[in-house]
């Protein structure tokens, strides 16, 4: 005589493997969320960078044209990034010797002008990067 096998092949799914969907669903919700409360921290971040690619990309389409190596390109637009935020971050933060505050000369402009003062520093951010890509934004 034969024994019947250990496993069910035929005839409906075992009791736990009915119920094994209402299981994972909750399961799978909570872990998501954990990724979630993970991540939330990190998305000012991720904001900046996406904004920063979507800023430069003209920068380094113009120079993956002229660059043979696409590495030289993607290293060189990240130098001009890097530079285009740390030169004004540094003169932000830098106090001239004779006693001018740039960041209250700053503050003083933008109280004085208003909106005007945003359309005066978009126009300078505009004049340098057409001399840096040769092209108006």
């Amino acid at each position: 005589m034969s024994e019947p096998p250990l496993v069910r092949t035929e005839g409906p799914p075992a009791t736990g493997e009915r119920f094994r969907p209402f299981a994972l669903v909750p399961l799978t919700v909570v872990l998501v969320g954990m990724c979630a409360l993970v991540a939330v921290p990190f998305l000012p971040a991720l904001t900046w960078a996406v904004a920063l690619a979507v800023i430069a990309w003209p920068i380094h389409a113009r120079l993956g044209r002229h660059v043979p190596r696409a590495g030289v390109a993607a290293g060189v637009s990240t130098l001009l990034v890097f530079a285009l935020i740390l030169i004004p971050a540094a003169a932000a933060a830098w106090r001239d010797p004779v006693g001018v505050d740039i960041e209250k000369e700053v503050r003083g402009l933008v109280a004085a002008h208003g909106r005007d003062a945003f359309r005066l520093v978009s126009g300078s951010v505009n004049a340098a990067l057409q001399c840096l890509v040769g092209q108006h934004f």
